[in-house]
């Protein structure tokens, strides 16, 4: 389903009273969208929640009363998000949400919150071969490339399986992941098959989690745990106990 804000400034549909409680949201911030029929490009501010739902609204009040949403839902039909492929000097950062009902185009403020935006999208489950060329085209080619771009101190890392976020239409599959938790207190996991090719896929800010634990604690084969983060609950797989164990032990002092 999609609602749109009307022109008088109410929205369509069951929008008009749905807001995001501060723990369900993953990503919030103004974009700028453009109009499917009336091509103008309007200031919103939009949110992205752990429901899989973007909303954008008017205003940031109303993002906080829930008056007024747009809401596209990404949990329904084939959804893809891609930075543009058109050079738009006025637009330059901008990105497409592509869902069975429409396809949206937005702009991002700065390349940084692009980036972050096409991210938080991925995360939120959006996996389909479009995105996958949206992640490779943005993410950093290699380890080494991505650790000269910026002064962090690597703490720890390792392989680990992680399981995808949202339900069975998202797959929720475990897949093996290089995971590098730095000094800042982030836990950066890349996609590879090996050293030579693995990409940054995404981050965990440990800052904003409160727990770590085992979700077996007294099985002795699965060593599975939990980090309970912002928005999330991030499940990882270390695979050993001497995995595990190392693993919490730098984990558990950057917890927020």
């Amino acid at each position: 389903r999609t609602y749109e804000i009307d022109e008088d400034g109410s929205a369509s549909g069951a929008a008009k009273a749905e807001g995001v409680s501060p723990s369900g949201v993953v990503k919030k911030g103004w974009l700028e969208k453009r109009g499917e029929i009336n091509t103008a490009w309007k200031n919103r501010f939009f949110v992205l929640s752990n429901d899989h739902v973007l909303r954008y609204y008017k205003d940031e009040e109303s993002s906080r009363t829930g008056k007024n949403a747009g809401v596209i839902e990404l949990t329904t039909g084939n959804v893809a998000v891609n930075k543009g492929s058109v050079i738009d000097s006025d637009h330059p950062h901008y990105f497409e949400v592509s869902t069975s009902a429409r396809t949206y185009v937005l702009c991002a403020p700065s390349g940084d919150e692009l980036n972050e935006w096409i991210a938080a999208l991925g995360e939120a489950g959006i996996s389909d071969e479009s995105t996958k060329k949206a992640d490779r085209s943005e993410s950093v080619s290699s380890m080494a490339s991505f650790i000269a771009s910026g002064p962090l101190v690597e703490v720890h890392s390792g392989w680990m399986k992680k399981k995808g976020s949202g339900g069975a239409l998202f797959g929720g599959k475990m897949q093996k992941r290089y995971f590098v938790l730095y000094d800042n207190r982030e836990l950066h996991y890349f996609e590879g098959s090996s050293m030579e090719n693995i990409q940054r896929k995404g981050r965990i800010r440990m800052a904003t989690a409160t727990e770590l634990m085992r979700v077996k604690p007294d099985d002795k084969k699965d060593f599975t745990f939990v980090i309970k983060a912002t928005g999330r609950d991030w499940i990882l797989d270390p695979g050993s106990q001497a995995a595990w164990e190392e693993w919490q032990a730098k984990l558990r002092p950057m917890l927020g």
